[in-house]
């Protein structure tokens, strides 16, 4: 692929809030493909509240990354072979070293892309600061963005829309379809170990995230408190504003046999937990992404997730997984009774969703940018996202254990 690498983009430039262990996966990936890489992020995994969520520190040694740059690290950064580099920036708005990063680039005429989840819509629960910040913008927000695009419109190369309701907000908004790209997030891909449990145990089901209304959860246990039999259980990993609300309502129904609750747990012993379930659930009010989906896939385990995920993208087949509507307990309750029914994933259909998740991995992913990179200066034909097609990769591209 170093060939595709167009002269005018060998540097790609990332200015971010943190150095995402959702978008790892594919920034080590662009340097072995002769892409210099940089990762300038305003705070580390260890100083945000994604360290007591089990988040681990990125590293690698072939990208460069800065958490907190100075004034002057920035300047450097800009400067530093500005004709065949793209700066590629999240989080505009909310961002101080982005906000900073970005003023300073469109001064100097740089080249400019955006990479973006899509708005929370008015009427969604979003706790802490964030969501606070959010709320009081959620008018404003769709006009400054209006605005943004029509001042800078002559720089903006590309918008890299992470899920399809970003790829709607990027039109509604004014961008062109041919400045808006699909993205995703691409997590770094866990250690995968083969199920070990017995041949009739329950029908295993598990839920990992923040315990809060935008996440969907309540209507989770809604649904999960009135399916039929015993023959289930479902793990609930995290933490949140409903967390004691939760429990309560679990063990007032007396289903605390079939409903555990746990703690976030480190990421790598989550994601053993995660090989060992037959489905994971995903019951978002709202996701931007929804990186349990990418994660699910790349342990063969199927998904249900809403048409407010923003990884409804890697579910679009059934043999992957289902997507319900958003804030419907009793679609999810049918799904989920769906899949119950089917029984446990088999050894062979397992390794069909792990060598079909190599499509939305990290190596994909960047030789998926460096063609977006060759088409836009005109050096190649505007290319597919490799996770918009339902074949697996053939065994020698993806081996499945």
């Amino acid at each position: 692929m170093g060939d595709l690498i167009p002269k005018e983009y060998r540097r790609v430039v990332l200015w971010q809030n943190l150095p995402s262990h959702h978008q790892a996966g594919y920034v080590s990936e662009l340097a072995s493909r002769g892409l210099d890489a940089a990762w300038m992020v305003q705070d580390s995994i260890a100083d945000s509240a994604r360290s007591g969520m089990g988040w681990p520190e990125f590293e690698s040694s072939t990208v460069r990354l800065k958490v907190s740059p100075s004034e002057d690290e920035i300047i450097a950064e800009l400067e530093a072979d500005p004709e065949r580099t793209l700066h590629v920036f999240s989080g505009v708005f909310f961002v101080p070293l982005v906000r900073r990063a970005f003023v300073l680039a469109s001064r100097r005429g740089l080249n400019l892309a955006l990479m973006t989840e899509p708005p929370i819509p008015a009427g969604v629960d979003m706790p802490g600061e964030q969501g606070g910040k959010l709320r009081k913008l959620k008018f404003v927000v769709p006009l400054a963005h209006k605005v943004f695009r029509f001042a800078y419109k002559r720089q903006i190369k590309a918008v890299f829309c992470i899920g399809k309701m970003a790829r709607d907000w990027a039109r509604e908004t004014g961008y062109t379809d041919a400045q808006i790209f699909p993205w995703a997030y691409f997590p770094v891909a866990p250690p995968y170990q083969a199920p070990t449990r017995e041949s009739d145990h329950p029908f295993g089901m598990i839920y990992m995230g923040q315990l809060t209304p935008r996440k969907g959860v309540d209507l989770m246990i809604e649904a999960a408190l009135t399916l039929p039999g015993e023959n289930w259980r479902l793990k609930v990993i995290g933490k949140g504003d409903l967390s004691e609300s939760l429990e309560s309502r679990v063990r007032e129904a007396g289903k605390e046999h079939l409903i555990e609750f746990h703690p976030f747990l480190p990421w790598a012993e989550t994601m053993q937990w995660l090989a060992e379930a037959d489905l994971a659930l995903v019951p978002s009010r709202h996701d931007g992404w929804g990186a349990v989906v990418s994660e699910s896939l790349m342990q063969g385990v199927p998904v249900i997730c809403t048409n407010h995920t923003g990884a409804q993208d890697l579910v679009q087949h059934p043999w992957r997984g289902s997507v319900v509507p958003a804030g419907d307990a009793e679609a999810l309750r049918q799904a989920m009774i769906h899949w119950m029914d089917q029984g446990s994933p088999c050894p062979e259909d397992r390794a069909r969703i792990r060598r079909w998740s190599h499509r939305a991995q990290g190596a994909a992913a960047a030789e998926f940018l460096i063609a977006v990179l060759a088409h836009l200066s005109g050096k190649g034909e505007r290319p597919s996202a490799p996770w918009f097609t339902d074949e697996p990769l053939p065994e020698a591209a993806a081996k499945a254990p």
